[in-house]
């Protein structure tokens, strides 16, 4: 066994040997009467929305601007207009202003 080992091995004995205290819940619970914990929940909830608000107004306002620049980026820009170019030379698009009958 190694030296990382044994003393691992020691402190873990020492952590459980140890005992509490017996008036420590006595000091815990006077502190609690006397000043209850804190609530921080009033700080998360305006910061929560006003997050929202501000991605909803930029996502919403520069949505063409993100989803051109995104196919860009992604390389997919090509893909569609190569497909589509496709499509209309071999004359299997539809034209526009006209709409298309089933037969």
């Amino acid at each position: 066994m190694s030296n990382l080992e044994k003393k691992l091995r020691e402190d873990g004995e020492n952590i459980q040997s140890m005992k509490v205290p017996e008036s420590l819940e006595d000091r815990l619970r006077n502190r609690l009467d006397i000043q209850p914990p804190q609530s921080h929940k009033r700080w998360k909830r305006p910061s929560l929305i006003a997050a929202s608000l501000l991605f909803l107004l930029f996502f919403t306002f520069q949505f063409d601007t993100m989803a051109y620049y995104g196919k860009k980026i992604l390389g997919y820009d090509d893909v569609l207009t190569d497909s589509l170019s496709e499509l209309n030379e071999e004359g299997k698009g539809q034209v526009i202003d006209k709409s298309a009958k089933l037969p």
